[in-house]
């Protein structure tokens, strides 16, 4: 079941690529350099680069917690079940994960799935034997763009000092 999911959001993904991809090679064909220049320009600046949709940042707020935060540009949403979390190195581990409650989003492939919509702020407890004062969180999320243009899952490291906190 999960596989057809997956494929079936990889089949959206190319087509809504296919479709930008077209439109990019039309207004390249016009006779009109102007005109041209001016619709790439408005397809270009139609869907945000990831990092700018979906901003990320983490923070460590004590040694067994870990905030991890995104701001979400408007006309974009994040999934609820694509945020994977780990950490490292392995004698720290994940013991819980706090979600806030996520808004129904339907979805044209998905049907209705659970996302965030502005910002999202997940709570990720942690415990270990300090061995190193270092830890890595690595952060793995996907989104959209309400209009249909899916992100592939991005994922982020944020490295922390827990001998300063």
């Amino acid at each position: 079941m999960e596989s057809k999911v997956v494929i079936q959001q990889n089949k959206r993904l190319l087509r809504n690529s296919l479709l930008v991809a077209s439109v990019i090679l039309l207004a390249g064909c016009g006779s009109n350099n102007e005109t041209s220049s001016s619709a790439k320009t408005n397809i270009q600046q139609e869907f945000l680069p990831v990092d700018k949709a979906f901003m990320f940042s983490a923070n460590a707020e004590n040694k067994q917690q870990i905030r991890a935060h995104w701001v979400i540009a408007d006309g974009y949403h994040l999934y609820k079940d694509k945020f994977k979390f780990s950490v490292a190195p392995n004698n720290y581990k994940i013991v819980g994960v706090k979600y806030p409650k996520a808004e129904m989003f339907s979805d044209k492939t998905l049907g209705k799935v659970e996302s965030y919509k502005d910002s999202v702020e997940v709570s990720i407890e942690i415990t270990g034997e300090p061995t190193s004062e270092i830890i890595s969180l690595t952060s793995t999320y996907q989104g959209c763009a309400d209009v249909g243009l899916c992100y592939p899952p991005e994922t982020k490291v944020s490295d922390f000092d827990l001998a300063s906190l």
